[in-house]
């Protein structure tokens, strides 16, 4: 928790895995790439 609070102001706390689940599911596999390198 220490390590997000670092990088993020959470109001709610951090969110759960599923939640990041969700959001890597709706990335572009090929654009996040280009974004990488």
């Amino acid at each position: 928790m220490k390590w997000f609070e670092q990088y993020l102001s959470l109001e709610h706390g951090i969110p759960s895995y599923v939640t990041f689940g969700r959001v890597f599911l709706l990335i572009d596999p090929e654009s996040f790439q280009v974004c990488l390198f």
